[in-house]
């Protein structure tokens, strides 16, 4: 998902602090821009935890963005019965930056120019 998704060419990423209180632990996060001519931006999830979780993304482009998700569901709320056959899912980050992830998700949000 990751190669597919960023490619094989030059990324930059940036550092970010993440505040979200003793959820902080939870979630790493990491925000990278795409070195080819369109210099797309995105923000890299990391789910560390079993449970179902919701962030929530502030941000030029974050609400109502467009992200692919990896994390053994289909809607980020039902784990299926076999969460490893699970393909990579597009979800939409609602328009209150809402996204949810499922058990050690990982997820590719991309943001809107």
């Amino acid at each position: 998902m990751l190669t597919s998704a960023l490619g094989a060419g030059p990324k930059a990423f940036l550092n970010a602090t993440f505040s979200a209180g003793p959820a902080s632990a939870l979630v790493a996060v990491l925000p990278f821009i795409l070195q080819s001519a369109g210099k797309r931006r995105g923000v890299l999830l990391v789910s560390k935890t079993a449970s179902l979780i919701t962030v929530v993304l502030t941000g030029a482009g974050l609400a109502g963005a467009k992200a692919t998700v990896l994390d053994g569901t289909t809607d980020g709320v039902t784990v299926a019965p076999e969460p490893g056959f699970v393909p990579p899912t597009q979800r939409n980050v609602g328009a209150d930056g809402a996204l949810k992830l499922g058990p050690y998700a990982i997820a590719i949000v991309w943001a809107s120019p």
